[in-house]
């Protein structure tokens, strides 16, 4: 559960500037997450390894 937290606010972070000044589409939003999350996966596999 604590790993949801973190993520959350990590795109929450990561967005609110970005919603705040521009529309994004669906996809762009999409494709925004796939990213973050490839990066979240990355850092905790470093942090296991």
């Amino acid at each position: 559960m604590n790993r949801i937290a973190q993520f959350t606010l990590i795109i929450a972070l990561s967005f609110s500037q970005n919603i705040l000044s521009s529309d994004l589409s669906v996809a762009d939003v999409e494709n925004k997450i796939s990213v973050k999350q490839s990066e979240y996966d990355n850092y905790n596999s470093s942090l296991e390894a």
